[in-house]
């Protein structure tokens, strides 16, 4: 079986419990305590389960995305954003990659209004600790990297790209990913 059809029978097998699947994984992703191991797992079969390199499969697995329950939607995307609380950098870094593929579908149809937003308030409180604003300046890059400018409202992308900039102008305090420059 190909890499196409063996990713296409992973998630296309999963019919009508799509939602919970989704749900489960990203529970097992947010929880702290489980292992880093099966955090990374959880989230390589949640990437593939938004994103994939043959066009006609990404179409359905959008497809599949949008006829899911809106409040299970947002109970994964609230997970997804708190896992990037962690203060373990492999943890946030993998809920990062789930939350940009979301966002990659979400953004283009008008979905997630409130995500710069959030990036951008969570970058700016003084009171929150250096690795949350890491992991949202790291989330954000690779949300502009993939959704590109032209699906960003004028309002969220003069303030993501001001702090895109002021985080390359200090880097003794950000490090920002080498695949925004």
């Amino acid at each position: 079986m190909g890499e196409i059809e063996s990713e296409s029978f992973e998630i296309n097998g999963l019919g009508t419990c799509l939602s919970l699947f989704l749900l489960t994984l990203a529970l097992e992703l947010a929880d702290k305590e489980k292992r880093l191991d099966s955090r990374f797992q959880a989230r390589i079969i949640l990437k593939n389960a938004f994103d994939a390199k043959d066009s006609v499969l990404k179409e359905q697995l959008i497809q599949q995305w949008a006829a899911i329950d809106l409040t299970v939607k947002n109970g994964m995307k609230n997970l997804l954003l708190k896992t990037l609380k962690s203060g373990v950098r492999e943890a946030w870094h993998t809920s990062s990659q789930v939350i940009v593929e979301i966002a990659s579908i979400e953004i283009p149809m008008n979905g997630w209004p409130d995500l710069i937003d959030h990036f951008l308030k969570n970058i700016t409180m003084v009171e929150n600790p250096a690795s949350l604003k890491q992991a949202m300046i790291d989330t954000l890059a690779y949300v502009c990297q993939k959704v590109f400018p032209q699906n960003l409202e004028a309002d969220q992308r003069v303030p993501s790209t001001t702090l895109v900039i002021s985080a390359l102008r200090q880097p003794e305090h950000y490090a920002m990913p080498l695949i925004v420059l």
